[in-house]
């Protein structure tokens, strides 16, 4: 079994994945917001971008991870305050 993943850093521009030209199907998210000020919000989507929606944990300023549903279509990542370059997710499948 081949562990499959993407990882980077947030900036001002959200991040987007397409999770039909991934390569893989993810299982996991994680974000991790960085500086005191730091937030994140995920998004999904279930109907290729069309309409999102907030993940559970809505707007993250702790390291806190997911187990995604299995009909996911979408990911969108967005730093909404603290300093750029700083905070980091990833996806694993």
């Amino acid at each position: 079994m081949t562990l499959h993943y993407r990882t980077g850093t947030l900036t001002a521009s959200p991040v987007i994945f397409n999770v039909l030209t991934l390569g893989f199907n993810p299982n996991i998210l994680w974000v991790y917001p960085q500086g005191s000020q730091a937030g994140i919000l995920v998004e999904y989507s279930l109907d290729n971008q069309v309409t999102w929606k907030n993940w559970p944990s809505g707007g993250v300023i702790a390291y806190t991870q997911w187990i995604l549903p299995h009909n996911v279509t979408a990911l969108r990542i967005t730093k909404y305050s603290g300093p750029n370059g700083t905070s980091t997710y990833g996806i694993l499948g």
